[in-house]
């Protein structure tokens, strides 16, 4: 029972004379010649021959953090004094990044209680932890607090797991575990991502089931035969043996820089084969695909690679997230996804659109952030660039129609269209990572991967024609801008159905619809008015550029579209990138309107003077809602003439107007204004209604 786990908590001295006579053996090794098989690949690590049964070196088991082997320590102590036949095992990404030789984190462990009475669980261990540490301060755990955070799904499932939170080490560091019994057999079924489990699993039956060998490897940590707790507890955590666990080859997979699936290999692949390949329809796809339960039995070799190819099959469509987890860690540590991948892909589709929710998706993408541009470039290339094998007996070409997108907030189905991206040779990776040069330094995880979609989405899409352009409403003329601006459109459209269907945060929305609709407004501007060409002849001087009303109209519009006075202010809001705007337009529109593009932009970005809207007032006759596109008017007349003095009160508006633009207030009334019928003044139709700049579409719901 759960009380008896903590009844009797012996002092130290007697608990040291039970580890000897409970404690098996350190590896499960199995028979002798798998064993052997095993300890034969070793590769060169930290200075050290590793294989499986190994014992880590001290260059590797220094990365573990003091307060974490504390950890380890009180948990393998407990099970000694309860007399629990149970192994410890780290796992997961913890063994992977030490054998990396980086800092391991987020602590993962797994408990084998193959050995114990059929009432012990993960459960039960972890309730009788909180006494033992109040038992036990020698041991330098003076605090344990239990969590379980298990959805509907789980609990009905058998889903065995808790999370620990404890205060280890002097001062105190809170010290986060997630804890597991080492799981059999699983069964999934067509509904969710939470399988059956059996929780009286084998280390290696535990390591199959994992989805990448390089996070399959477990460490079996024990005390030290000097048994030195007498010594206190710093020294015990320090004496720690660990064991190497490497059922499936992720020694090798590391130094070969490698991602695959561990596999039954001692499995015929018959069996396995009509095992995971249920289904008339996927027996269907594997012939298409060439995936076949029998191939030349003396072919040791094909054997293998097709059992290693259908058990991926299962790994990856029992759980479709980690189709998106491979490509993140392919991304993130420069490793090749193993060929065999792309041929399970296939059957992973359907599920990763309807099992896998937005929400998860974007998890998954924003740690993928988390590591940087070459990382999220890389992984763009693989879901954009990388064709997917039979693409004709598939919904889409690529992955990027089931990566991005899912169900919105109000449970509608939002994904990329898979048109849009069916032509993976269109999508050129060496522009997406010329235009994410124009990105900010600075700018933050969310934002970079909207930008990121929209450039990827943009470079992927085939051209709108014009026929599809006219049916659609566009004013063509065989204007080449009009019809970039008609593909454009498009893809705003297609990057707010996938940020809707991720659930993604109004920082993504905002960055990866923002570029787009401004790259659409550029292509497609508004006539210029009267005024702009007395504002282009104001800005006439011997040291400005000569502009004529169109120029002037297009600079003033492009002030508006791209916000350029929050930008050179460094106020800009998410979304608001002028030169990735720019950038958007080499990669999409012929070079001479890209070209024109990037000068107007290096003239808005020259210095310039800060302008009050309350110094307006120095016009008195300017109707209140032109008083932003007098603004813009007075931004671009300044850069021209490059002058940078301050407006900001009446007076010196007043000055300005009168000493640098003599008559041009009068020009403008002259402009502004006709006689009515009644004869009062009265606007002219151009002014009479606001002109604040583009506004963007709403989605449709």
């Amino acid at each position: 029972s759960r009380a008896s786990l903590i009844a009797c908590c012996p002092a130290p001295a007697s608990c040291t004379a039970l580890r000897s006579a409970d404690k098996g053996s350190r590896v499960q090794r199995g028979d002798a010649k798998r064993f052997m098989r095993l300890v034969a690949m070793s590769v060169q690590i930290g200075g050290a021959l590793l294989h499986h049964g190994a014992l880590l070196p001290h260059t590797l088991v220094e990365r573990v953090p003091h307060r974490e082997r504390l950890v380890l320590s009180f948990i393998l102590e407990f099970l000694e004094c309860s007399r629990l036949p149970a192994q410890l095992l780290v796992n997961g990404g913890y063994v992977r990044d030490m054998l990396l030789q980086k800092q391991p984190d987020d602590l993962d462990v797994s408990l084998c209680l193959r050995k114990c009475e059929p009432g012990v669980t993960v459960a039960t261990i972890m309730d009788s932890l909180p006494a033992f540490a109040l038992a036990r301060p020698d041991l330098a755990v003076s605090d344990v607090q239990i969590t379980t955070i298990l959805s509907d799904a789980s609990k009905d499932k058998n889903v065995d797991t808790a999370k620990m939170f404890l205060s280890a080490g002097e001062p105190p560091v809170k010290v986060e575990v997630d804890v597991m019994p080492t799981i059999g057999d699983e069964h999934y079924d067509d509904v969710n991502r939470v399988p059956v489990r059996d929780v009286r699993g084998t280390p290696e039956q535990d390591a199959l089931r994992r989805d990448l060998t390089i996070g399959a490897m477990l460490l079996q940590v024990e005390h030290g035969a000097a048994l030195p707790l007498r010594d206190g507890a710093a020294a015990a955590a320090d004496a720690l043996t660990w064991t190497l666990l490497d059922y499936y080859g992720g020694l090798e997979d590391i130094r070969d820089g490698v991602l695959r699936s561990p596999y039954p290999n001692r499995q015929p692949l018959k069996q396995v084969w009509s095992e995971v390949l249920r289904s008339p329809e996927e027996q269907l796809l594997a012939s298409q695909l060439g995936i076949v339960p029998v191939v030349d039995a003396a072919d040791s070799a094909a054997e293998a690679k097709m059992l290693q190819r259908v058990w991926w099959v299962k790994v990856l469509r029992d759980d479709p997230v980690r189709v998106l987890r491979a490509l993140r860690f392919s991304a993130k540590l420069g490793f090749t996804l193993h060929e065999d991948f792309w041929w399970a892909v296939p059957f992973a589709l359907t599920s990763l659109q309807t099992k896998v929710a937005g929400a998860r998706k974007y998890t998954e993408l924003v740690k993928l952030c988390k590591t940087g541009r070459s990382s999220l470039a890389s992984f763009v290339e693989l879901a954009f660039g990388r064709a997917l094998p039979a693409a004709e007996a598939l919904p889409y070409g690529c992955l990027a129609p089931a990566l991005f997108g899912g169900a919105d907030s109000m449970g509608v189905a939002q994904f990329l269209s898979p048109s849009m991206v069916a032509d993976t040779t269109s999508y050129d990776h060496a522009r997406l990572c010329e235009a994410a040069e124009a990105l900010p330094a600075d700018l933050g995880e969310e934002e970079l991967l909207g930008a990121f979609l929209a450039s990827a989405v943009l470079l992927s899409a085939s051209p709108v024609v014009a026929a599809d352009a006219e049916a659609a409403g566009a004013p063509l003329d065989g204007d080449a801008d009009a019809l970039a601006a008609a593909t454009t459109e498009r893809c705003r459209v297609e990057v707010v159905k996938a940020c809707l269907g991720l659930c993604a945060s109004n920082e993504m929305r905002k960055s990866a619809e923002g570029p787009l609709f401004c790259l659409n407004a550029l292509l497609l501007p508004p006539p210029s008015q009267g005024q702009h060409g007395l504002f282009a002849a104001a800005a006439a001087d011997a040291d400005a550029d000569a502009v004529d009303q169109h120029e002037f109209g297009f600079l003033v519009h492009m002030w508006e579209t791209l916000n350029m006075d929050k930008n050179l202010l460094g106020r800009r809001e998410p979304g608001q990138l002028p030169a990735f705007v720019v950038a958007l337009a080499r990669t999409h529109c012929m070079r001479e309107t890209a070209d024109v593009l990037s000068r107007r932009l290096e003239l808005l970005s020259r210095p310039g003077p800060a302008i009050s809207g309350n110094a307006l007032d120095a016009i008195p006759t300017l109707p209140k809602h032109m008083r932003r596109a007098a603004l813009s008017n007075l931004h671009v007349l300044c850069r021209l003439r490059r002058l940078t003095e301050p407006l900001l009160s009446t007076s010196q508006l007043a000055d300005f107007l009168e000493n640098r633009c003599p008559g041009l207030v009068a020009q403008l009334e002259q402009e502004w204004y006709e006689t009515g019928a009644d004869g009062k003044p009265q606007l002219r139709h151009p002014y009479m209604t606001s002109k604040p700049g583009p506004k963007r579409k709403k989605q449709a719901k």
